[in-house]
């Protein structure tokens, strides 16, 4: 599994969408997404990546990066009367 199928697969997981649910967020068929999951889309389009980073309330950079997005600071948010665990914008704090 690569590490763009983990982190899609984690950061959508933690944040409590589906893949249909990421699609209707994203845009992004639940094929593709699925099939990056799996790890069959190894080398998708940074648009791609960007409009996936945007639905889960992260960036880019925490879904293409190994261990990317575990230092930065965490904060909830309400969404949908639902609460979210997202990572704050921004640089990475030690």
């Amino acid at each position: 599994m690569t590490v763009l199928a983990q982190n899609l697969q984690r950061r959508r997981e933690f944040i409590g969408l589906s893949i249909v649910g990421l699609a209707l967020e994203s845009g992004v068929p639940t094929e593709t997404i699925a099939m990056i999951e799996r790890g069959r889309i190894t080398e998708p389009s940074f648009e791609l990546v960007a409009r996936l980073a945007m639905a889960l309330h992260t960036d880019a950079h925490d879904l293409l990066c190994e261990g990317a997005g575990a230092t930065r600071p965490r904060f909830s948010l309400l969404q949908g009367g639902r609460r979210r665990e997202v990572a704050a914008a921004g640089p990475e704090v030690a």
